[in-house]
């Protein structure tokens, strides 16, 4: 990723203000070099910014870069008890090291990774073929949604007659599209597009510009939501959402940008274990007071 990364111009420009283990260190930065090479070609996946070298440092390997030479090893193993001075990682560990390795010592027990997906409403044209669109289609099917509504209702407002004929006769066929259909032509993967056309797309992405609901389903902001062990499962979490995490169920009221991070999610104990029915006996001042878990009390992370 880093090699492949070297000739885009927006990484050049973070490197000049930013060496290159600090950008790994910092979730931010790595986050965005990351993205940069998918904004740009619209990939399927991304492989998250590092260096192979990143884990030698909380094992207590310090090491660093030298301009024109590469990566110098402060402490190079060399022998047995270089081995056996190696640390182990505990909670001790500087935050950005343990953090950055693993929120557990084992996957054993891990419960569950939360992981943010923004908004996105570029939606891409990629793996269509352009060459047989019109030329007002070729410039309609690459823009992302509100510029694709501004650039519609200026053709219909104020294009001539046969652009305004274009735009109504457009977003006619593409509301009177079903609804699978629209979410198999946005979502499907570059390969499987082949079997489209690239004005299906673009009525796709035009139809979604009058169906809200289903506009918030396939770019509005949502959690993945991956949970491990016996019940392991992957799911998307939206306001309304239910989650099975060990003994308790959650609900998802809501999914907001701000708070102590860059999205507040908003959780509420859908269901709680009560052994013997005390829950519906203790009064809930008592509860409170014990600071036991209760039913649709609110949890924001």
């Amino acid at each position: 990723m880093r090699q492949a990364g070297r000739y885009l111009a927006e990484y050049r420009e973070i490197r000049k203000s930013h060496g290159l283990l600090e950008i790994c260190r910092t979730p931010e930065l790595a986050v965005e070099v990351t993205l940069q090479p998918v904004r740009k070609f619209g990939f399927d996946a991304a492989i998250l910014f590092s260096d192979l070298l990143v884990p030698l440092e909380p094992l207590g390997i310090p090491f660093s870069f030298a301009q024109g030479e590469g990566p110098r090893i402060e402490n190079p193993i060399r022998s047995r008890n270089d081995v056996d001075r190696l640390r182990r990682l505990s909670s001790d560990v500087p935050a950005w090291s343990w953090k950055g390795l693993s929120l557990v010592e084992s996957s054993k027990s891990a419960v569950v990774m939360l992981t943010v997906q923004e908004d996105s409403v570029a939606l891409p044209p990629t793996g269509f073929t352009l060459e047989g669109l019109d030329r007002t289609s070729s410039a309609l099917i690459v823009l992302p949604l509100p510029a694709l509504r501004k650039k519609l209702e200026a053709l219909a407002r104020e294009g001539n007659k046969d652009e305004q004929i274009y735009a109504l006769n457009l977003e006619y066929v593409s509301k009177d599209m079903e609804e699978p259909r629209v979410e198999r032509l946005l979502t499907c993967s570059p390969a499987e597009r082949k079997k489209f056309s690239a004005n299906d797309f673009l009525r796709a992405k035009v139809h979604l510009l009058h169906n809200e609901k289903l506009s918030r389903k396939l770019t509005g902001a949502c959690v993945m939501c991956k949970v491990y062990g016996r019940s392991a499962q992957e799911q998307e979490l939206r306001p309304g959402s239910k989650i099975q995490l060990g003994r308790y169920e959650f609900r998802v009221d809501e999914l907001t940008k701000g708070g102590r991070k860059d999205f507040r999610l908003g959780l509420s104990y859908e269901r709680v274990p009560s052994p013997l029915f005390l829950k519906r006996i203790v009064p809930g001042a008592v509860q409170r007071a014990l600071r036991l878990r209760r039913r649709h009390e609110r949890v924001v992370r």
